[in-house]
């Protein structure tokens, strides 16, 4: 997590890494900064970012440099937010000399063109990232040979992606590149693997980062959040096999605000997380997303 202002440079940056080098390991960090860190920023009113956010104790910081135009303080943040909110479909799907390259899974209807210069729509039906389900209908003006791309995310182990029903071979962090005379009712059916996983924070030179562990599901940042859970920042063993998968299980979100909540399994029972983003900070509350492990 970072400044909202560096966080939506960052996006920014990588999007001209990705345009350059047709890497789509950069679009990996656009959908973890947008997913967590951007949307983490926003207030619940949709009315504000904060300058930073933070991952343990305070989340957010709801101030830096800014001035007043009336009774409205503005802040640099403030401005960023929004700009990189609005730059996301510029990197959502983009094209190249051989045809359409999808770099994220929004519910989205795009109208664009083949390489031939034919009219050419794209409509994306999901809820991701509540579930990982995709489906994309192909709608072009004209039967045609090209080449569609899809961005495999690294965090995928076991992507599913089939064209009119028929499988196709993945593999994480690259591009599927499906090349087929499409036409209009050509489908394509994607199921992106959620599954959840611990990670160990990195031992740095002062050991400090030793015996914390974060959860992430997909791409998707979890944390403890002391608006449901007193215990929120409480050391916690969580129950995870030898890969580090955790199986979690969704309950209904406590609050009305939050997006998505899990029953995360511990040596002690069970505990409640959210997605960072949901995270409520700014009357106070504090957040738990490195959680201190239990060592007794």
């Amino acid at each position: 997590m970072m400044e909202t202002c560096v966080g939506v440079t960052w996006l920014k940056f990588c999007s001209q890494i990705m345009r350059l080098t047709g890497d789509p390991s950069p679009v990996d960090e656009i959908e973890k900064y947008v997913y967590n860190g951007l949307l983490g920023a926003m207030k619940p009113s949709g009315d504000g970012f904060s300058y930073v956010n933070l991952l343990n104790g305070n989340k957010v910081v709801n101030y830096g440099w800014g001035w007043h135009f009336g009774d409205f303080y503005v802040t640099c943040c403030n401005l960023n937010g929004p700009m990189g909110l609005a730059y996301i479909p510029y990197v959502a799907v983009m094209e190249d000399d051989r045809g359409p390259i999808v770099n994220l899974y929004n519910a989205s209807e795009i109208d664009m063109t083949t390489p031939r210069k034919r009219p050419l729509k794209l409509s994306l039906e999901t809820d991701f990232p509540l579930t990982g389900n995709v489906i994309i209908e192909v709608t072009p003006e004209k039967k045609e040979e090209f080449t569609l791309k899809l961005r495999i995310p690294s965090w995928s182990a076991n992507t599913v992606v089939k064209v009119n029903g028929k499988t196709q071979e993945v593999a994480p962090g690259t591009y599927a590149e499906l090349t087929r005379k499409w036409q209009a009712g050509d489908r394509i059916e994607v199921a992106f693997d959620m599954t959840c996983r611990v990670i160990d924070a990195p031992h740095g030179s002062n050991r400090k980062g030793d015996n914390f562990q974060a959860v992430v599901w997909g791409p998707i940042v979890l944390a403890r959040d002391q608006n449901i859970d007193p215990d929120y920042d409480k050391p916690v063993r969580i129950i995870a096999d030898e890969n580090g998968i955790v199986k979690i299980r969704k309950v209904n979100p406590t609050l009305p605000t939050t997006r998505i909540e899990f029953a995360v399994p511990t040596a002690d029972g069970e505990i409640r997380m959210t997605d960072y983003a949901s995270v409520n900070g700014w009357e106070g509350a504090q957040i738990c997303t490195w959680l201190p492990v239990k060592t007794e």
